[in-house]
């Protein structure tokens, strides 16, 4: 019995992975300017070169902008980790590891760094 119900609680603990990733990945944003502001999903993060957290979950604005420069605006997709996959085929196989592709920890972003040139208008 023991055994069994070790079994169980390991396979569960395994197959739900997603829920013990973070559900934040570090972005980094750098401009060609340095007094660039940066804005991420409309607010203000900083100027000229930013790292910060942004949820997985969602795809992510950046928009860089600085007086008679064309600005730009962007969206990183947001998508299915490697870890969210696993979860799915662990869903086929038993149903709990669908609770973990509620969680940000399922998901990732296309990209963790970005490179932004702004030019002369």
């Amino acid at each position: 019995m023991k055994k069994t119900l070790s079994l169980v609680l390991a396979i569960i603990y395994l197959s739900a992975c997603s829920l013990f990733m973070p559900a934040n990945q570090k972005l980094t944003i750098q401009s060609n300017m340095p007094d660039a502001v940066i804005e991420i999903n409309g607010s203000m993060v900083g100027k000229g070169s930013v790292t910060t957290k942004v949820s997985k979950k969602k795809n992510v604005q950046v928009y860089v902008s600085k007086p008679g420069y064309e600005p730009y605006d962007n969206y990183i997709s947001s998508g299915i980790s490697a870890t969210g996959v696993l979860d799915i085929i662990g869903t086929v196989l038993i149903f709990f590891p669908v609770v973990g592709l509620f969680s940000g920890g399922a998901y990732k972003l296309d990209t963790n760094n970005l490179q932004v040139y702004l030019e002369k208008k």
